[in-house]
């Protein structure tokens, strides 16, 4: 088969390729695992890339530190149009998770998580001085006293919550980071995500409708402002929440600025404080629930329920609570409950006045570069339109190869088993079996291996090369064969010769070179050590 064949394979091949086939394909898994390998592999940071295929479940993506797993089928990307953008979102989502590989330390993470779980605040309390509110005064006193009573129903939605907004401030601290160290797709696929996720997030006003919960409504404000620097707030609703917001926000700024992990930390604490009169709502279902258990366990004969049951409906509880907050809170992207203890040694990165002059640019462009079509984001900037279009297009190239190649290789298998076939190995050879074995597929691993033994094989192979090339240089110009012991002409130069080689023989030129290569390994047991390392 010519290479034109191929081509045209190959061509044939690419308007057969659908979302779901690209998607779920190796191939896409080995270049998303090249993202990420750019991306965290420059800070000496690997992490393995796992990919699923499947549109009936919520996950999106997440990262417990080492893995990146990402569902490539996810609703936010599924909520593009164009196969390209939805490349884009899941780059984008690559491009996060690394960013919290790189500048999220998620034992300290793990260590508020838990201090919240025993009634402390990590690293430190908050100061009540720092609060110019009497109303944040009282929350954090408040707070203290939900501490010492040590009700662990309490504590547990506490650092659920707790959790979910250190979520919100790590995700607007790294993608920061991600956005100025690494400003192409990556960059582009992280901030046309969040926009995506400002659009799909309900409004305040559909909030309110719907009877969130109170904490929910401003953990979901908090999370917009992060994401997009604005709140999905059409009809400039002025109340509680917008109150509360407001107080958020130079917290909020500070935080995803600040790179020592424990200080962004110390300030969800402080906006635990702010949101505490919508935390505290949460109690008055939980002690409804502590009465109404009191009230069933009430026994004539006088014996108390015991511990297990009590700690049963305490933990029913909480996990209702939680359960709700989880349908109510929008997130899309977290870090895992079973977060790593090792501790992440996080670079410093400055960002410089010119530096953050671009990115506000970046952002104002991105917003600009988008328009609502049908409720769906598109882009209108052609250039951008373009680098995406062939970015994908690349992958689709690459993948309908792949498949064309591995086709090819089939026949060839087929043809070479038949070959065999009709071979006459003679008597000495006749119960020796010969099996084609030929490897469709490389994985990324057996692609690295063989470039890092090339670098040891590759001035062998050259050598090698050259001296084919004479040869076939040789048959297409002529050439006279010497040493022969039959030939047309008599070499009157080897006539000292014993061994009767002294004939030559003259080739006329050859435009039309047969050529195969082929390696002959001895693998018998007289081959170990240095001599089948040098075969």
């Amino acid at each position: 088969m010519n290479t034109q064949q191929i081509k045209r394979l190959i061509a044939d091949e690419k308007t057969k390729i659908d979302e779901e086939e690209l998607f779920s394909s190796p191939s896409y898994r080995n270049y998303l695992q090249n993202i990420a390998d750019n991306v965290s592999g420059k800070y000496g940071r690997g992490a393995f890339v796992q990919t699923e295929y499947t549109p009936d479940i919520d996950d999106t993506a997440s990262t417990d530190n080492f893995t990146i797993k990402i569902n490539t089928a996810n609703i936010l990307s599924r909520s593009f149009r164009k196969m390209s953008h939805k490349n884009l979102s899941n780059i984008g989502l690559i491009g996060h998770e690394s960013g919290h590989i790189l500048f999220t330390d998620f034992s300290v993470a793990k260590r508020f998580h838990q201090a919240i779980l025993n009634g402390k605040f990590y690293p430190k309390k908050p100061a009540a001085k720092d609060f110019s509110s009497k109303t944040y005064k009282n929350n954090l006193a408040e707070i203290l006293k939900v501490f010492d009573e040590q009700n662990p129903v309490k504590l547990k939605v506490i650092s659920k919550i707790a959790l979910y907004l250190s979520n919100v401030v790590e995700d607007g601290y790294i993608e920061r980071l991600m956005k100025a160290k690494f400003p192409g797709s990556i960059s582009i696929g992280i901030q046309l995500n969040n926009i995506r996720q400002a659009e799909i997030m309900p409004s305040l006003k559909d909030m309110i409708a719907h009877d969130y919960k109170p904490i929910s409504i401003i953990a979901n404000l908090l999370l917009q402002y992060v994401k997009t620097g604005r709140i999905e707030n059409q009809d400039d609703i002025k109340n509680e929440y917008t109150d509360v917001l407001y107080d958020c926000i130079q917290t909020l700024d500070f935080a995803i600025d600040e790179r020592n992990p424990k200080e962004r930390i110390s300030a969800v604490n402080y906006l635990l404080v702010y949101c505490w009169q919508f935390i505290s709502s949460i109690f008055d279902e939980i002690n409804e629930s502590e009465d109404e258990g009191k009230n069933s366990n009430g026994d004539t004969s006088g014996e108390n329920p015991s511990d297990d049951s009590a700690d049963s409906t305490e933990s029913d509880t909480a996990d209702e609570i939680i359960n709700e907050l989880d349908n109510e809170l929008c997130e899309f992207s977290e870090m895992a409950e079973n977060m790593s203890a090792k501790s992440v040694e996080t670079e410093e990165i400055e960002i410089s006045e010119n530096e953050q002059e671009r990115m506000e640019h970046e952002q104002t462009g991105i917003e600009n570069m988008i328009s609502e079509n049908d409720g769906l984001t598109t882009f209108n900037n052609d250039y951008i339109s373009k680098v995406i279009d062939n970015e994908l297009e690349n992958i689709i190239n690459g993948f309908a190869e792949s498949k064309v190649f591995a086709s090819v290789e089939d026949g060839l298998a087929d043809s070479l088993t038949d070959d065999v076939k009709q071979i006459n190995f003679g008597n000495i050879h006749r119960n020796v079996h010969i099996n084609i074995n030929r490897q469709k597929y490389l994985n990324g691993n057996e692609i690295e291996l063989y470039n890092k033994a090339m670098i040891e094989l590759c001035p062998v192979s050259k050598t090698l090369q050259k001296c084919v090339l004479n040869v076939i240089k040789q048959r297409q110009r002529g050439f006279t064969e010497k040493g022969l012991y039959m030939g047309s002409r008599i070499d009157h130069t080897a006539l000292y010769r014993n061994d009767g080689k002294i004939f030559t023989k003259r080739n006329r030129p050859n435009d039309e070179i047969d050529l195969s290569v082929g390696v002959l390994i001895d693998m018998s047991g007289s081959m170990s050590g240095k001599r089948i390392k040098m075969a």
